[in-house]
């Protein structure tokens, strides 16, 4: 674990040999933000973002943050879906471009005095 002014941990999911996963963890003063998440198509639906996910919640915890936050495309409502299954909470709605012009994206909200659900 990086320790002083670090920012940014980044978590690599791998099997077989492969990587099939990302996740990162950025700290803004108490917040994190969870972001830059992805799972290779053929290994989304095995675990693999949950458990990327839940470890990035544990080093916010470990940094002392009170707060993880991230952001979905109100279009993939499977990835909304999850976060709302591990205990995040609607917070906020913006429009962002996402590469093909502005969306809809739903950021959610877990404050870290709370345990995260199975």
């Amino acid at each position: 674990m990086a320790e002083g002014r670090a920012r940014l941990w980044g978590l690599v999911a791998e099997a077989n040999g492969e990587i099939v996963g990302f996740g990162q963890l950025t700290r803004w003063g108490w917040r994190g933000e969870i972001c830059n998440l992805i799972v290779r198509e053929n290994w989304r639906g095995k675990g693999i973002g949950t458990a990327l996910i839940r470890q990035l919640i544990e080093i916010a915890r470990q940094l002392g943050l009170r707060e993880v936050e991230i952001g979905g495309a109100e279009a993939n409502p499977r990835a909304l879906a999850l976060y709302r299954r591990l205990g995040f909470e609607d917070e906020r709605r913006v429009l962002l471009d996402l590469g093909e012009g502005n969306e809809p994206v739903i950021y959610l909200l877990m404050r870290l005095n709370r345990v995260v659900a199975a």
